[in-house]
């Protein structure tokens, strides 16, 4: 049986989908690495994003900051922007 799974920078699209429910653990470190570096109002550009799910969990600790998102995978960006 083939796996029709879409597969973006080597891995499935399954394994980019995950991490909107559970982000990855180098996720949370980074979270808590710039928690000690982040100041208000500050506005954040993640270069290939990939899906922006990281980008998404960030946002979510850092109200006060402005995060954009981009990647070079249209189809990557497309389930970022739902």
């Amino acid at each position: 049986m083939m796996n029709d799974e879409k597969w973006i920078d080597g891995y499935p699209l399954s394994y980019h989908m995950k991490q909107w429910d559970k982000p990855k653990e180098s996720t949370k470190a980074f979270c808590q690495f710039i928690n000690r570096k982040i100041e208000e109002d500050t506005q954040i550009l993640d270069l290939a994003a990939g899906t922006g799910a990281p980008t998404f969990y960030l946002a979510n600790q850092f109200k006060n900051t402005n995060f954009v998102a981009s990647d070079y995978s249209k189809d990557c960006v497309e389930i970022g922007g739902k």
